[in-house]
């Protein structure tokens, strides 16, 4: 199940079999019900999300406290992969809308 959902990943499509392997038995399945936040601006970033089924909004809260829309990701997209990388706060905020 898990490796079927990383090769529908685009980051992952050139791995060979034992690296998607390897990924695949550190990943955790969770789920979220909408309107749950998978991730809010500013936390510490130590986990990197694969969408394996239903949706998720991506926004940025401004200083007035309004949250604007910036991308939408479906199954087979990923997020969270920059503040793993270059060890920042969260950006945005990443709210399910389906599970």
């Amino acid at each position: 199940e898990k490796v079927a959902a990383l090769r529908n990943v685009s980051l992952f499509q050139n791995l060979n079999d034992a690296a998607i392997d390897r990924i695949s038995d550190a990943l955790q399945i969770v789920t979220f019900a909408s309107g749950d936040y998978i991730i809010k601006q500013g936390d510490l970033g130590d986990r990197f999300y694969v969408v394996k089924s239903g949706e998720v909004i991506v926004t940025q809260s401004s200083s007035g406290g309004y949250e604007n829309e910036l991308t939408r990701c479906q199954v087979g997209d990923y997020f969270g992969e920059i503040a793993l990388m270059q060890d920042e706060p969260r950006k945005a905020n990443v709210k399910a809308l389906s599970p």
